[in-house]
């Protein structure tokens, strides 16, 4: 998000921080509420797009001094990773399935798992693969 600051891109930085708020909501179970560690990065990145509501969320949040005054949050990118990935299966350029893998998966696993999917199975049985198209982590597309 500091980066797209930089680069005056505000849309995209206030997208990231409603990426943020859905995150926190689905993590809040069975009524409990969201702990302060957790909203005190949203308060000081909202501080340059919303410097009020950012002082206010602060001030709740307990903290005397300004939101302004706080180090901004630290981006660590072994957290960011996905333990898993949905890999878009397509067959003749349609999507005929999905696969959770792991991220970083090989041209040959992936066209392995592909075929072996059921829902694939049905349009490449019996025909013969002609070309495969890989983007890494993200598709699969059987020519047949």
């Amino acid at each position: 998000m500091g980066a797209d600051l930089e680069a005056l891109r505000y849309n995209t930085a206030i997208a990231k921080l409603m990426e943020y708020v859905n995150v926190l909501r689905a993590g809040v179970k069975g009524g409990a509420g969201t702990p302060s560690a957790l909203l005190e990065p949203l308060a000081v990145m909202l501080g340059p797009l919303a410097p009020h509501l950012a002082e206010e969320s602060w001030e709740r949040l307990g903290y005397d001094t300004s939101v302004f005054d706080a180090r901004w949050p630290r981006y660590d990118e072994a957290l960011a990773q996905e333990e898993q990935l949905e890999l878009v299966v397509q067959v003749n350029g349609k999507v005929r399935g999905r696969l959770r893998v792991a991220p970083g998966l090989s041209q040959d696993e992936a066209v392995e798992r592909a075929m072996a999917a059921e829902a694939v199975q049905r349009f490449v049985k019996g025909k013969p693969l002609r070309k495969t198209i890989y983007v890494p982590d993200r598709l699969v597309n059987l020519v047949v």
